[in-house]
């Protein structure tokens, strides 16, 4: 489990995320026995409390990996609505400067076409 809080649960690992759960848990792939330690669901209590301690902090450091995954997920999915919404008004913005250019050019070729009528009479 400290493996993961470094480096992400698998997906589709099941993961005990407290101690009581811990005490049941045979690992990622079955193959673990079953906690003997009654105790492991009290904190400093118990036959190991070294490992309680670490997998406390395993489970902490596994949590606030989601909880960032999570955020980061969120802000990305924000961010690409913001980047859309950008994108639509500038293609608007874009379409109207195009209209506004093929304007001017007309009345600059309207004008060119009454100075060159003015010049030859």
């Amino acid at each position: 489990m400290e493996d993961w809080a470094k480096n992400g649960v698998p997906a589709g690992v099941a993961w005990p995320k407290n101690r009581s759960a811990l005490r049941a848990w045979q690992g990622p792939n079955g193959n673990l026995r079953v906690w003997s330690d009654v105790h492991i669901d009290q904190e400093r209590v118990g036959k190991h409390p070294d490992l309680t301690r670490r997998f406390i902090e395993a489970v902490e450091h596994i949590t606030f990996r989601q909880t960032a995954k999570v955020d980061r997920l969120k802000h990305a999915r924000t961010d690409a609505q913001i980047a859309a919404a950008q994108r639509d008004a500038l293609q608007e913005q874009n379409a109207r400067l195009l209209s506004e250019i093929a304007e001017l050019k007309r009345r600059v070729q309207t004008l060119e076409a009454l100075i060159q009528a003015r010049t030859q009479s």
